[in-house]
């Protein structure tokens, strides 16, 4: 599943085209926005409705959900 994911100004970006550009936002699986969290080396978001978190892999782009074990 390919999601959306938006700049700082909530513009949509199209991962395939813009290769630079940094993401802000993701849409989440609720429907609502995942913000990304400040001071992490990675990029994670997390969705403040339900409580998901995705990252973001850094050779794909692609965000993924992060499944927490038990």
């Amino acid at each position: 599943m390919k999601r959306r994911v938006y700049d700082f100004f909530g513009k949509e970006i199209d991962l395939d085209k813009e290769k630079y550009c940094p993401v802000y936002y993701v849409q989440c699986d609720c429907g609502h926005l995942a913000i990304r969290k400040n001071n992490t080396d990675r990029q994670i978001f997390r969705c403040s409705l339900c409580k998901n978190e995705y990252r973001q892999r850094q050779k794909t782009r692609k965000v993924v959900p992060i499944f927490k074990e038990l």
